[in-house]
């Protein structure tokens, strides 16, 4: 089982909502206001992407001691919207 399948970066589009499966009690604070932590429950943190930037995100076990940091980059959600004229 991998600890922290998030990797070292990660992208997101603003308003998203991330779960993150740690395997462990992990707390997670972030460093920016791009991502912010919504919740920190034993093996399972979830982040919800707030607006455009790019922050880090340290996850530490049990509160005290930091054992992984993650970058997020927060990008605006993109919209298709279909118009014009049908072909054919």
């Amino acid at each position: 089982m991998q600890l922290f399948p998030m990797g070292a970066k990660r992208g997101c589009a603003a308003g998203q909502r991330l779960v993150v499966q740690t395997g462990l009690p992990m707390r997670a604070a972030s460093a920016g206001e791009a991502v912010s932590v919504l919740a920190s429950q034993d093996e399972r943190v979830t982040l919800s992407a707030e607006a455009g930037g790019q922050t880090s995100v340290t996850f530490s076990l049990l509160g005290l001691i930091p054992v992984h940091e993650t970058r997020v980059n927060v990008v605006e959600a993109r919209r298709l919207i279909p118009g014009g004229q049908a072909v054919g």
